[in-house]
């Protein structure tokens, strides 16, 4: 007869393979969640603040102004955005803007990142450039550039770069 508080090896061994079993199947669980999670969609947008190289005296509503206005414009059928609230929690500032866009889309599953620039090209005259990026090659799609004659404001300018942007995914 046994004695009570003696445990044998077998009930050891017992104890330590059940919780072995429950630790790989919640790590399975665990794991496909994350990559269902991170699976990138080839059609949403993470669009980063746009860049201001150049004196930023008077842009800096520019930068997150502009990644808003096309984030609430270029979504159609087909298209997503990531939004601004999101990409806010996320976005750090990097060595390389145009990396960090890229992990920004990788981050929040999208499978396309917009990174900008305004810059100053002349007295009041502004050039916005906005080059789209496959995120999940890391390879650069396409770019366009607006020059906006004074007076411009942030709605134009999200407007004419949202027309130049749903052109070039069109083609893509």
């Amino acid at each position: 007869m046994r004695q009570q508080g003696n445990v044998s090896s077998r009930q050891i061994l017992v104890t330590l393979s059940a919780l072995a079993v429950g630790m790989a199947v919640t790590g399975a669980v665990l794991f496909v969640r994350y990559s269902a999670k991170a699976a990138a969609h080839p059609n949403r947008v993470a669009i980063a603040p746009f860049d201001l190289p150049d004196d930023p005296t008077g842009l800096l509503s520019w930068r997150v102004g502009l990644a808003t206005g096309l984030t609430n414009r270029l979504p159609n059928g087909r298209l997503t955005t990531v939004p601004q609230t999101e990409v806010a929690a996320i976005w750090g500032a990097a060595t390389t803007p145009i990396i960090a866009a890229v992990e920004l889309a990788r981050r929040t599953a999208a499978g396309l990142a917009l990174y900008g620039r305004v810059e100053r090209a002349g007295g009041d005259t502004l050039l916005v450039r906005a080059a789209v990026i496959d995120a999940m090659q890391a390879r650069g799609l396409f770019e366009v550039a607006v020059r906006l004659d004074p007076p411009t404001d942030l709605d134009r300018a999200a407007d004419t770069l949202t027309t130049l942007l749903r052109a070039g995914l069109r083609d893509r």
